[in-house]
């Protein structure tokens, strides 16, 4: 009975990739393994044509990912001279890994921090009595975008993502108020292919506990009657906590008017990623770290829920009618069901390889899959 069982197996399983192997449709887009670095330079306080007093150090960080830069302009006074720091203070914390990487030579790691771990200590130490204490113990995590920061609206995206951690319409129907002109630019232009997923690779270690990394992914099209760029959908995983070895991670792209009623279904013209070191609303901690590497792009008619999810579980029939059926190749460890908006329906640790999932109302659904292997997502429509 187990040789007919895994015989079964294998034939859906070459139906399915079969299937696959005709639709999966990748998008490049530069970098996306983090194995190109740029330099930046650093910065000096002059006195003439003397550098007196190092602000911050030159730095590295992967090619063509963006990084936002705060404005300083602080008078102080140094050995009985009045002199002024004036720069554009790059905010970010990176470094190229090397070791275990899962693919290629390099992966990166970002790292939350606070201003005194990215200005020199001297320099620091004299105008610190001009900055008030939030601003002085405030723990920034690190931001790269695939788009261009405004760095004067980096609070008010950083209050969004992290008030709505967990629900993505929400999330998705504040940055819908905005025009994105005014906080990120740029993108990955899709040229009229339609997004299905992010895929990449990552290990998190918070500083203590209980912070957790975020990705998150936005599709934006320019609304020629409002002459607005206006958020259209997009995905996240806001929760990618410790884990100590590189680890699978899927965020499945959704239309914003799947998700919201009276929202119209818009394919975005342009993509933005954001990566984030800590993506937590109330826990963010000074040194905690998130490694990423093997970003890849999918298209939404073959997409890498299916490349990562296929070898691993059936599903059928999909779309759905109440319920599905589930076959793994082997058991997992645990199952969760999620809504579209990113709140968990239904949890539990299943016995066997076969499982009948009751879906509990019509819409979209994402699937999350808890194995040795790793965790793998999966998007099911139930009509």
């Amino acid at each position: 009975m187990k040789t007919i069982k895994s015989l079964l197996f294998s034939f859906l399983f070459l139906i399915a990739t079969a299937f696959v192997s005709q639709a999966q449709t990748n998008i490049p887009f530069t970098n996306s393994g983090f194995e190109e670095w740029s330099n930046g330079s650093g910065y000096s306080i002059m006195v003439g044509p003397i550098p007196l007093l190092p602000v911050y150090g030159d730095f590295t960080y992967p090619s063509n990912w963006n990084y936002p830069s705060f404005p300083i302009d602080y008078p102080i006074t140094y050995s009985g001279m009045s002199l002024n720091i004036n720069t554009d203070l790059p905010l970010l914390k990176v470094a190229q890994e090397t070791n275990g990487v899962p693919e290629g030579n390099k992966a990166l790691k970002l790292e939350s921090f606070k201003l005194s771990d990215i200005i020199s200590s001297g320099v620091y130490s004299l105008f610190e009595s001009y900055l008030d204490d939030e601003l002085a113990n405030m723990v920034i995590p690190t931001f790269l975008t695939t788009g261009e920061i405004n760095v004067e609206q980096l609070a008010t995206l950083m209050t969004t993502f992290a008030e709505n951690t967990g629900d993505l319409s929400q999330m998705l129907a504040s940055l819908s108020e905005l025009d994105m002109n005014d906080y990120i630019t740029g993108g990955i232009p899709l040229n009229g292919q339609v997004i299905g997923s992010l895929t990449g690779q990552y290990k998190y270690t918070s500083a203590t506990s209980g912070d957790n990394g975020g990705v998150l992914i936005f599709g934006t099209k320019y609304n020629t009657t409002t002459h607005r760029r206006e958020v259209v959908g997009g995905g996240f995983a806001m929760s990618l906590s410790d884990v100590s070895t590189y680890t699978p991670f899927e965020v499945s792209y959704s239309s914003l008017g799947e998700m919201v009623s009276g929202q119209p279904l818009v394919n975005p013209d342009s993509l933005v990623i954001v990566l984030c070191s800590s993506a937590s609303a109330d826990n963010r901690q000074q040194g905690s770290a998130l490694y990423v590497d093997n970003l890849q792009l999918w298209t939404s008619d073959g997409s890498s829920v299916q490349t990562l999810a296929e070898d691993k579980v059936l599903c059928y029939p999909n779309p759905a009618n109440g319920q599905c059926q589930l076959q793994f190749q082997q058991k997992p460890l645990s199952i969760k069901l999620y809504s579209i908006d990113g709140k968990l329906l239904q949890q539990t640790t299943p016995l066997t390889e076969n499982i009948t999932l009751e879906l509990p109302y019509k819409g979209i659904f994402i699937l999350q899959c808890e194995t040795d292997q790793g965790t793998f997502s999966k998007k099911i429509v139930n009509q």
